[in-house]
C-alpha cells in the first residue's frame, strides 16, 4: 500500500473507525431515547403539555443522560483530558441539536402524528449528536 494511503487509513481510522466507539454511543443512545421519549410521552399525553416544552423537557433529561454516560464509557480515553472545555462544546453542541431538534419536529408535525414526527426527529438527532460529539466534543 502507498505511504499516502497508509495515512489516509490510517487517519480515516482514527476519527472513524473505532465501531465498538460508535456502538457504545449507539448503545447510550438507546436509554437516551427511552428516557426522552418517555418523558416527552408522558408530558404530552398524560399532562397535556404544550408539544415543544414535552419534547425540549424530555430531550434535555436524555442529554444529561447522554454526557455522563458517553463522557465515562464511550468516550472515556478522551473524556479526562479537557473537562471544562469538552463541557462547553457539549453545551454548544446541545443547545444546536435541540434547536435542529425543535425546527425538524415543527416541520414534520403537521405532515404526521406528533409521537411519530418524534421518533423521526430523534433519529436525525442520534446521527448529529454522535458526529458532533466525536468531532467537536470529545476529539482526541
Amino acid at each position: 500500500m502507498p505511504l499516502w494511503l497508509s495515512k489516509a487509513q490510517e487517519s480515516y481510522d482514527k476519527r472513524f473507525g473505532d465501531s465498538r466507539q460508535f456502538l457504545k454511543f449507539c448503545a447510550v443512545g438507546v436509554g437516551n431515547t427511552a428516557i426522552g421519549y418517555g418523558v416527552f410521552s408522558l408530558l404530552f399525553l398524560v399532562f397535556k403539555l404544550p408539544l415543544l416544552v414535552s419534547y425540549d423537557t424530555g430531550f434535555m433529561a436524555a442529554v444529561i443522560n447522554s454526557y455522563i454516560l458517553n463522557r465515562l464509557w464511550t468516550f472515556r480515553e478522551v473524556a479526562g483530558k479537557r473537562s471544562m472545555g469538552q463541557a462547553l462544546r457539549f453545551f454548544v453542541v446541545t443547545l444546536s441539536a435541540l434547536v435542529l431538534s425543535s425546527v425538524l419536529l415543527l416541520l414534520l408535525e403537521p405532515l404526521m402524528p406528533a409521537l411519530v414526527a418524534a421518533v423521526v426527529v430523534m433519529g436525525i438527532a442520534v446521527v448529529y449528536n454522535y458526529f458532533a460529539s466525536k468531532l467537536l466534543v470529545f476529539r482526541d
